[in-house]
């Protein structure tokens, strides 16, 4: 699909802004390239690898300046100012360079031998609104012809759309466009293969357009049965400026970086103008001072007039592309269309989104989408989710023994000092007390301050919703972003930096240390604090799944990489290689992906604020300005309540051997046959676990006067379900012996085995005893302010499938069933058939499930078992307390429908 004649013409004056023999020495460097690229014996093919860049700059250093010129344009042809070719190849290849500023510097000393007539000319104010009238003419048609034609068969469209097989739409789509990208964001994927950035048949800077300023558009993508539709239901039906700010942010490789942009054109700027008619939406504004063009663009009222031509570029190939697909899928219908340009677009309905519809991922979609305001509710949702999984977490730790020897098994295995050295020996502190110490030091601190940050977070979004009401008048298009909102919106921001970055220290030690990827990383360093680590190459067959998945993986690790394509965009392709290839997910171990669930939430939270329209930039420039004013307050608040926390240790106790599951002490056998002394194995397994939860809690309140749960004890009584919950509220006690959360529906304290075992009694029996009588059993009084209260809820009726899923979930001991392992597929089929929404979160193995027809006030998250993907029996059973303390659910709660 070509671009139009005009707008071709138009974007071709950039480069010929040059005169002739600027244009000659232009086209010889390529030659100049290659030779000196074969005189220093370097790779030929493309462009030079970062492992190049130190050594071609120190040759070039020892160059006569006039040699040294040459040399420069012949390696970094990005700083030939205003040629959009070089534009772009250093946005692919040379924005990570360490000597970038070095070069800048060597573009001016290239500048200064320009002669002064022979620069770029400096453009006026009539000049560039001329170049947007022409560009605006194009657009406005087609946008006028593809309004008309779906107002009239867009049914018509879906309905054949729908029809057609993934091999029919494709190849519709390569006959509209023969060289339409393959894969999903073709601009990731030049990024990590490294290949050339431009096509050799490139001539100019309109042809990239497609390439990289379209990521969304690729068969992959497009050819699936929804994503058209919705692509071709949203620009049908809305004007091109409520797109335009999401269009440029969308194609990171193709925007053209602040530095390089037209400096010819700094002292003016193009204003967005909303308007409800197909005229041009952007109106070119001259300012009296490039430092008042560059604070309007700050404020993301306004964009650079290069910025504004490439999303003209954009919108044209969008527009232009749906209308010929349209003519495609109904053949001759276009003869039939009325122009009319006037005419405003129709509001449709948005497609019917059915609890039984399971999204991968919503933001993968919003390409295709109108772009629309935050989701405060569904970001409140993940949140609440989280932090409520955490606590389960915690619960599950204090009073499951056989969970929590899995869980300190599981992080003791993902330590950094298990790996070996060059020398093939392992780390002095492996075997040894102090790794235990920490392992159950750092699972303590973690699990609570993770709760204290995602119900912090969760507060600042009610605050972000409280402002947004109250300013809600002043939140219009063209507008200024309220100073207490954009402060607020701010601080959330820097917030979740933060724990973005701690997470990605957790994903990365973790990693590198588990079981399938030791083999290949040695640890280079025996401080513990700061090990640098590299990879080794082997000769085992899944080198080349490997390699792959680092090279998605270190720009999860790479500031550099993750402020230039998103921390979202990193997560997407990283869930999409992960979707792909079986091999490649048992890299990651369950606990690898628990810390990739929780940065998920952490970046669908950042997407949200980057793609808040049109007020992104305006938030961008207040983060750069006031980041480490907001860091350092929320440093100085984690640190007044979790500092002590943080610095206690375990040195000096016996805690270590208390909490040490190896000696078997917290086995905890329930399956198989229920007798006497797999009961006293329980009992014991009970009694360890909470001896161990003792001497930590009374540790933590020598040291630092409090325990982790005493600082959030206030957040975990306001989430149990109200049949739970109690009827008074709980008084404060004053130093308890020790911390051990009630939970009614797993941990009965009436029928704990804590004393000396005498006899297994499953029912009330008449026969007389021969061996003695059972040791009398105080009765524990009832304590009127933990009452429970009654509840009933309505009874929901399932399917055959989800209520052998509950049935599961919910077994009673008393049940002569034997429960089965549950599949996932089933689980959430069950889920779904209560009335929940389910949605898969990025890069993770975790759902999230939202109430959509059943009457629950929040969300739910679970884990997808991996590798396997059925639930083992303590899974389930666990999932079954979670659901019950979430929900007041029980086996009475299902019944089977007619």
């Amino acid at each position: 699909m070509a671009a139009p004649s005009k707008l071709r013409d138009v974007l071709d004056k950039i480069r010929m802004a040059y005169p002739p023999h600027v244009r000659e020495a232009l086209d010889k460097t390529r030659t100049e390239q290659e030779l000196l690229k074969e005189k220093k014996n370097l790779p030929l093919g493309g462009p030079p690898s970062p492992d190049h860049v130190d050594t071609i700059d120190q040759e070039i250093d020892r160059l006569p300046e006039d040699e040294a010129v040459a040399a420069t344009k012949a390696f970094y042809p990005e700083f030939i100012p205003h040629i959009p070719e070089a534009k772009v190849y250093e946005e692919q290849y040379h924005h990570f360079s360490k000597k970038a500023k070095e070069r800048s510097t060597k573009y001016n000393q290239i500048m200064q031998h320009v002669p002064v007539g022979d620069r770029p000319r400096i453009y006026t104010t009539t000049e560039l609104t001329e170049t947007f009238a022409q560009c605006s003419e194009e657009l406005s048609q087609c946008c006028s012809m593809l309004k008309m034609f779906a107002c009239r068969n867009e049914e018509q469209i879906r309905s054949r759309w729908r029809r057609m097989s993934r091999g029919q739409r494709m190849k519709i789509l390569r006959e509209i466009w023969p060289d339409i990208p393959a894969h999903h964001r073709p601009d990731i994927g030049s990024f990590r293969d490294r290949r050339s950035p431009l096509p050799s048949d490139c001539n100019s800077f309109s042809q990239l357009a497609p390439i990289w300023g379209l990521p969304y558009l690729n068969l992959e993508d497009l050819a699936d049965s929804t994503n058209f539709l919705l692509l071709l239901n949203a620009r049908a039906h809305n004007f091109p400026w409520k797109f335009a700010h999401a269009d440029l942010a969308a194609a990171p490789v193709y925007r053209i970086r602040p530095e390089l942009l037209d400096s010819v054109k700094n002292s003016h700027s193009v204003v967005i103008v909303p308007q409800q008619q197909l005229t041009t939406y952007l109106e070119v504004f001259a300012w009296k001072s490039e430092a008042e063009a560059a604070a309007s663009l700050k404020t993301g009222l306004t964009v650079h007039p290069d910025h504004a031509l490439q999303i003209f570029t954009l919108q044209d190939y969008v527009w232009r592309f749906l209308l010929h697909c349209c003519v495609k899928i109904i053949p001759g219908s276009l003869k039939d269309v009325v122009w009319d340009s006037s005419i405003l677009p129709q509001a449709l309905s948005e497609p019917s989104t059915q609890p039984q519809n399971m999204s991968t991922a919503i933001a993968r979609d919003a390409p295709y989408r109108l772009p629309k305001q935050i989701d405060l509710m569904r970001l409140k949702s993940l949140i609440a989710a989280t932090r409520d999984r955490t606590i389960d977490r915690i619960h599950q730790l204090r009073e499951d023994p056989e969970l929590f020897a899995e869980y300190v098994q599981d992080l003791r295995s993902h330590r950094p000092e298990l790996l070996l050295d060059r020398a093939g020996k392992s780390h002095k502190l492996v075997g040894s007390g102090a790794l235990h110490n920490s392992v159950l030091k750092n699972m303590i601190g973690d699990l609570y301050m993770d709760v204290s940050f995602y119900e912090d977070f969760h507060c600042r979004l009610c605050q972000w919703e409280s402002l947004i009401v109250k300013h809600a008048t002043d939140l219009v298009p063209g507008g200024q972003l309220p100073t207490p909102l954009m402060e607020s919106i701010t601080e959330t921001r820097c917030s979740l930096e933060m724990t973005m970055l701690d997470l990605i220290d957790m994903f990365k030690a973790a990693f590198v240390s588990s079981l399938p990827m030791r083999p290949y990383f040695i640890r280079t360093s025996s401080n513990t604090s700061d090990m640098v680590i590299f990879v080794q190459d082997t000769e085992k067959k899944a080198d080349s799944v490997i390699r792959e998945a680092l090279s998605v993986i270190n720009m999860l690790f790479r500031k550099d990489t993750r402020d230039f394509f998103s921390l979202y965009t990193i997560m997407d392709e990283l869930d999409r290689f992960l979707d792909s290839d079986r091999d490649a997910r048992a890299m990651f171990t369950p606990l690898v992906v628990s810390i990739l669930s929780r940065l998920s939430v952490i970046s669908e939270c950042l997407r949200s604020i980057d793609s808040y329209q049109p007020w992104a930039p305006s938030l961008e420039a207040s983060y750069q300005e006031k980041k480490h004013i907001y860091f350092y307050r929320c440093a100085i608040k984690q640190g007044a309540s979790w500092q002590s926390i943080r610095t206690t240790t375990f040195r000096g106790t016996n805690i270590c051997s208390l909490g040490d599951p190896s000696d078997g002490k917290f086995e905890y056998p329930i399956h198989g046959r229920q007798n006497r002394q797999a009961a006293e194995k329980r009992a014991k397994a009970k009694t360890a676990l909470n001896t161990f939860w003792e001497a930590a809690d009374k540790r933590f309140r020598d040291v630092t006067g409090t325990t982790p749960y005493d600082l959030i004890q206030h957040i975990i009584e306001t989430r149990v379900a109200p049949c739970l919950r109690s009827t008074k509220p709980c008084e404060k006690r004053a130093a308890p012996t020790s911390v051990i959360p009630n939970d009614f529906v797993d941990h009965d304290t009436t029928k704990e085995f804590t004393g000396n075992f005498s006899k297994l009694s499953v029912a009330p029996k008449t026969k007389p005893k021969t061996r003695g009588v059972a040791a009398p059993q105080d009765e524990v009084p009832a304590n009127p302010d933990l009452a429970i209260i009654e509840v009933r809820h309505p009874t929901i009726t399932v399917d055959k499938r989800a209520h052998k899923v509950f049935r599961s979930l919910f077994h009673s001991v008393d049940s002569p069933n034997q429960p089965s392992q549950v599949a996932w597929p089933d689980f959430v089929h069950a889920m779904v058939s209560a009335g929940f929404g389910a949605e898969k979160l990025p890069a993770t193995s975790a759902w999230h499930f939202t109430p959509v027809l059943v009457d629950a006030d929040r969300s739910i998250q679970f884990h997808e078992p991996h590798p396997s993907n059925k639930l083992p029996m303590t899974w389930a059973r666990e999932y079954g307390r979670r659901l019950t303390r979430a929900y007041g659910w029980d086996g009475e709660t299902f019944a089977l429908k007619d």
